[in-house]
Order: C-alpha cells, then structure tokens, then sequence
C-alpha cells in the first residue's frame, strides 16, 4: 500500500481491495469474476464488504426495473452504439418517473404517460431533474 501511495496519481490513497466472486445461474456454468476496488476512505474489512455489496445492491435493483419496466434484456439492438442510445434513455426515463411525486407503479405511470399528452409532459417538466442528470453525465 505504501508503495503505491507514494506515485502522484495515487495521492491521498486509503483502501485497496479486491473482491472474487462467483455466479451460477439455474443449472449452466458457473461464472467467476475478480474485481478490484481503490478508495481514498480508509476502510475495514467489513466496511470496505457492506460498500461493495451496497453497490451492487443498488446496481442489481436498476438493472432488474430496467428489464421489468421496460424489457431491456429482450432488447435486439446489434448496433452498439444504437443499444448504448437506448440504455441511456431507459435510464433517464426511469429517473424522470421515479421523480414524478405520483405514488401510481413505474408501468402504470408509463401508461398514463402513453395515453395522456398532459401527464407525459408532467413528466418531462419534473423540476430540475434534467439538469441534474446531464450534470452528473457531463453533458452540456
């Protein structure tokens, strides 16, 4: 760690850790996976566990209202750029429905916004919401 630490590009270097992890889906092959972590928190060993599996925790959760909502792994896109297009506003729809104060589900707020013109701009005029998700993409 010390030695690291000391190159330029590393200054301010706490934590290093490494995670293996293993996957078996239904009766296939298992899958392994080796992912490596830096941080500039000094973490435990525990901590540094609870950050990673909230992560992917908050990762899995998108990915799983990404396909239910909106069938993304049946998407057949073979472009990919065109697949990365279509992510990206998956993403962002879910972000302005989720923003929308409606307490209705994601699917019944995708409908709603389908058959009522004044409801689906609702939706797009959510406060702010736009800016920050181009901020935090850097977009301009």
């Amino acid at each position: 760690m010390e030695l690291v630490s000391k190159h330029a590009e590393f200054k301010g270097l706490k934590t290093l850790g490494m995670v293996f992890s293993e996957r078996q889906v239904g009766d296939g092959p298992a899958t392994a996976e080796t992912r490596f972590y830096i941080n500039s928190i000094d973490l435990k060993v525990r901590a540094f566990a609870q950050a990673v599996r909230g992560h992917w925790g908050i990762a899995n959760s998108l990915h799983w209202q990404l396909d239910v909502t909106f069938g993304e792994d049946s998407n057949r896109v073979k472009n990919r750029q065109g697949a990365a297009n279509l992510a990206l506003l998956r993403q962002l729809t879910l972000v302005l429905l989720k923003a929308h104060p409606s307490k209705d589900s994601l699917a019944c707020k995708c409908l709603c916004a389908a058959l009522d013109p004044a409801f689906l701009e609702e939706i797009l005029q959510a406060d702010g919401i736009l800016e920050k998700v181009y901020t935090a993409r850097g977009i301009t």
